[in-house]
């Protein structure tokens, strides 16, 4: 039994600290839900935007920030295989119906930059390119650690039967990471698992501010 529960020594994010940032009453004032697809609200929001197609999931996560922390209010995985068509359109309904992204942060790894002109074209506004480096990877990555670390991200605690079953904290809990010769995290996740929520909760994290990776300046001229 102590083995089964047993976490790898390599884990990005522990499971205590995942824990801790679970959105209550007690820690953050309220007992966190995702908010209605179907209700107008109002805030300052910001999203995080994983695209894949087939092997790997494309996500969608927003945020509030409230005063000085950042709360999960809504995340959607896309089911396999992925039409852009779909994610932008749902992107730029939740959009609409919530007052709009104060920033969007979308990776452009493996599709480039035409995917930001298409979410302009379509009216999708102030969405950013990032292109996930070894490095750029390692410092958005730690941005995230840093937030819960200071108790700034909060999340419900959520679970879903589809496109596969897995709840938030398991999701956040696969990272694994190591030392490179060059000083940057290595960061990767075993495989039959999937990291698409991680990283766009974590890009969502990078677009309310605090840092700019190494990689901004790259991505700011492919654009």
């Amino acid at each position: 039994m102590m083995a089964e529960w047993a976490e790898g020594e390599h884990t990005w994010l522990s499971q205590s600290l995942i824990v801790s940032c679970i959105g209550t009453v007690k820690t953050c004032g309220q007992d966190m839900k995702l908010w209605n697809e179907e209700v107008n609200y109002e805030g300052t929001l910001f999203a995080g935007l994983d695209l894949a197609q087939v092997r790997d999931y494309s996500v969608l996560a927003i945020l509030q920030r409230v005063n000085d922390l950042l709360l999960l209010r809504h995340l959607e995985i896309f089911s396999q295989p992925t039409k852009y068509a779909n994610v932008l359109g749902r992107t730029k309904i939740l959009q609409d119906r919530w007052g709009g992204f104060a920033k969007i942060k979308v990776d452009i790894t493996k599709d480039g930059p035409s995917i930001i002109s298409e979410m302009d074209d379509a009216g999708i506004q102030n969405a950013e390119g990032v292109v996930l480096s070894a490095r750029s990877k390692s410092e958005v990555a730690e941005l995230l650690k840093q937030r819960m670390f200071d108790k700034k991200l909060f999340y419900p605690h959520l679970t879903w039967e589809r496109p596969y079953r897995s709840d938030l904290c398991s999701e956040l809990n696969t990272e694994r990471y190591e030392y490179r010769k060059d000083g940057t995290v290595g960061l990767d996740h075993p495989s039959g698992t999937h990291d698409d929520v991680f990283w766009s909760i974590a890009l969502a994290v990078y677009a309310a501010g605090g840092i700019k990776t190494s990689d901004d300046v790259y991505a700011m001229k492919l654009i």
